[in-house]
C-alpha cells in the first residue's frame, strides 16, 4: 500500500496524471491509526451466548424439517408396499372370514326359514367361524 501511494499515479477528470507524495511520517501515522482502531471493535459480552442460541435454533429447525421429510418418505414407502400386498391377500380374506350376516340371512330366507330361525342360523354360523379361527390359531401357536 505504501508503494502504491508513494509511487502510483492518479488521473483527474481532464486526463492529467500526477504523483501523490506521501511522507514516511504520514504512513506511520496511518499505520498507528489502523492499529488503534482495532481496540474500538470489541465484541459484546453476550455475543457468544446469542451466537450459540441462534446456531442451536437453526440446527433444531433443520433437524425438525429433516425428520419430517424422513417420516413422510417412510410413510409413502410403507403405503406403496402395503397396498399391493393387501390387494393380493383379498382372495384369502374371503376364505378366512366366512360369510357375512347378511349373506347367511339371505341363505336362510332361500331355504324358507323364518327370520327367527335365520337369526339362529347366523349365530350358529358365527360359532362355527369362531371354532375354525380357534383351530387355526392353536395350530399356529403349536408350530
Amino acid at each position: 500500500m505504501s508503494n502504491f501511494l508513494s509511487q502510483g499515479s492518479n488521473q483527474n477528470e481532464s486526463g492529467d496524471s500526477h504523483k501523490i507524495d506521501v511522507s514516511p511520517e504520514f504512513l506511520k501515522l496511518l499505520e498507528a491509526t489502523v492499529l488503534s482502531a482495532g481496540n474500538y471493535v470489541v465484541p459484546s459480552d453476550d455475543l457468544r451466548p446469542h451466537t450459540l442460541e441462534a446456531a442451536h435454533e437453526i440446527d433444531s429447525n433443520r433437524r425438525g424439517s429433516s425428520r419430517f421429510v424422513g417420516y413422510s418418505v417412510a410413510i409413502v414407502l410403507c403405503a406403496c408396499l402395503c397396498f399391493p400386498i393387501a390387494d393380493r391377500l383379498s382372495p384369502w380374506r374371503e376364505k378366512v372370514s366366512g360369510r357375512t350376516s347378511l349373506q347367511i340371512q339371505e341363505m336362510a330366507l332361500k331355504k324358507n326359514i323364518g327370520p327367527d330361525w335365520g337369526l339362529l342360523e347366523v349365530f350358529t354360523e358365527r360359532q362355527q367361524q369362531a371354532a375354525r379361527h380357534r383351530a387355526v390359531i392353536s395350530r399356529k401357536i403349536e408350530e
